[in-house]
């Protein structure tokens, strides 16, 4: 399971990424500060995949226990939120926004 959260400030904007393996005691926690320009490209690629429509997505596949839950927060600096969640059923675009945000996180 792996956490991203862009803190942002004026001038730049730190990557904080917590993630913790399956069955392993200790997550590994990741601090980074990066430029606006990277906050930009973020924000242009969410716009892209359309993430506002995202917002009060919560399906849940009865009976299944795949492990494929997963939870999306996004609190912008203008107060709004986007919120949704799953649990093998996914909105529109999911699988590429997700590999977009891992590419970007995995990137800065």
């Amino acid at each position: 399971m792996a956490w991203y959260r862009l803190q942002r400030n004026v001038q730049a904007a730190d990557v904080i990424i917590d993630f913790q393996k399956c069955r392993e005691d200790l997550p590994v926690h990741i601090e980074k500060s990066i430029g606006m320009d990277a906050v930009r490209i973020l924000d242009t690629k969410l716009q892209e995949y359309e993430i506002e429509k995202w917002d009060g997505f919560c399906e849940f596949a009865a009976c299944l226990c795949a492990g494929d839950g997963w939870a999306l927060h996004i609190r912008n600096t203008d107060k709004t939120e986007v919120h949704a969640m799953g649990h093998s059923a996914y909105p529109e675009g999911f699988f590429a926004c997700m590999d977009m945000l891992h590419q970007f996180f995995g990137t800065v």
